[in-house]
């Protein structure tokens, strides 16, 4: 059974509100006067700032209108109030749902049930949309119901007042010390709402791979020569004769007409487990952290999306493009290199040199895909593509020889028919 106070009590409470600070009205002698045109311009700068948004949340009407005229006037940093009222729990959180800038909450806690003003705020601040911005201020006639220590201390709110203590000029100072908390804590989500963009945004500079490789959370936190060594299979892609399909193009159309390969080969290398560690002109260099079966599966699909790029090329009597992909695995070094003013993420090692010579050769055989023999028995048994010997090869600066084989499996079906009759050439 919910206890209401009787009219005694509510009037004392009335008359402590208003009458404390002396509210003072005109009387018929006072002269009337009208806003100026500088009054006016300031109510029209006024109408264009928003208003502080603050849900009064009480069974008892007069307390609604009392709080209204008493913070008639008020205004924080050139903005008013704009008041909501909400007369059960239930209303409040209606409330709360459909208006997602309020500011201030003054908050009863004896309403339809003893505690349910209590209850609202754990909703509010632990339920499924827990919203941690709202500042609280529970205003009680009933102080027996919810003591000020154990509730300040249980639930997340910002002030506990007894009602019998809200002058007009204490409840101006709580509303201004809550909205000031309130402004604080929206400028510090703005900062860090433009730290997560910035974030994201520089992953588009250092992939969020190499910090995780590197064991940084954030791009902050990496220095110069921050390295480690790891096993992964790096992919290079080339346009073939980019220099002879561009002499037809203006710079703005060679600028246009690389960024839509690479818009269309970024996210295929993403898709099977890859990152982009740099563009070069018109060349990818990808890596591969987990499997080499991911690097080749990447290279067959980026063949297979060139041939819908030049379809549509061929519709508009545009020259057909093509690429060659080279692939090797073997262990690197990922790290940042540079100078303290210019860093960047890469990778250092003969894999990445062995790499581009696979693609090097492409152009040699015509071919679409070339893996190294390393490469190659990273894929596992049975092999699940379409391939054969090439040649042996030397990489500058190895003494060593390493075995290249094709990948063809982008090819025409009556192609891939004839190079499995020779699946060696040499």
């Amino acid at each position: 059974m919910v206890n209401k106070r009787d009219d005694a009590s509510l009037s004392e409470e009335k008359d402590s509100l208003l009458f404390d600070d002396e509210l003072v009205f005109a009387d018929e002698d006072d002269e009337l006067t009208f806003a100026d045109e500088a009054d006016q311009a300031q109510d029209a700068e006024y109408s264009r700032v928003p208003p502080w948004k603050v849900l009064i949340v009480d069974d008892e009407e007069e307390v609604h209108s009392v709080t209204k005229l008493a913070l008639n006037d008020f205004e924080f940093e050139g903005r008013k109030l704009d008041f909501m009222s909400a007369f059960s729990s239930i209303e409040a959180k209606k409330c709360v749902e459909e208006n997602g800038d309020i500011a201030l909450i003054l908050l009863d806690v004896v309403m339809e049930t003893d505690d349910a003003g209590l209850k609202f705020v754990e909703n509010l601040r632990q339920g499924e949309q827990a919203n941690s911005m709202i500042r609280i201020v529970l205003r009680t006639g009933q102080p027996g119901y919810a003591p000020e220590e154990s509730v300040i201390m249980d639930y997340d709110i910002n002030d506990y007042k007894a009602k019998t203590e809200l002058t007009t000029q204490k409840l101006f100072t709580t509303v201004v010390a809550a909205l000031r908390s309130y402004r604080d804590l929206q400028k510090l989500e703005e900062q860090r709402q433009e730290i997560e963009d910035i974030a994201v945004a520089a992953a588009r500079f250092v992939p969020a791979d190499i910090l995780r490789f590197l064991q940084k959370e954030s791009i902050v936190d990496v220095g110069l020569g921050d390295q480690t060594q790891c096993e992964m299979t790096v992919l290079f892609s080339d346009v073939r004769n980019f220099t002879l399909l561009s002499e037809n193009m203006t710079p703005y159309e060679s600028f246009n007409f690389i960024n839509e390969l690479l818009n269309k080969f970024g996210p295929i290398v993403r898709q099977h487990h890859g990152f982009i560690d740099k563009y070069i002109g018109d060349s990818v260099m990808a890596l591969f952290p987990n499997e080499a079966n991911h690097a080749v599966k990447a290279g067959i699909e980026m063949q297979n999306e060139l041939k819908e790029i030049n379809a549509a090329r061929h519709e508009m009597n545009q020259p057909l493009v093509k690429i060659g992909v080279g692939i090797h695995t073997g262990k690197l070094i990922l790290g940042m290199i540079g100078e303290k003013e210019r860093l960047e993420g890469t990778v250092i090692s003969d894999v990445v040199n062995t790499a581009a010579r696979m693609e090097g050769l492409t152009k040699r055989y015509k071919s679409p895909m070339l893996i190294s023999e390393q490469t190659l028995e990273e894929l596992g048994q049975p092999i699940e593509y379409n391939y054969r010997f090439m040649e042996h090869v030397k990489v500058k600066g190895k003494t060593q020889s390493t075995s290249v084989y094709e990948i063809y499996d982008s090819e025409p079906q009556e192609v891939i028919k004839l190079k499995n009759t020779t699946l060696e050439l040499a």
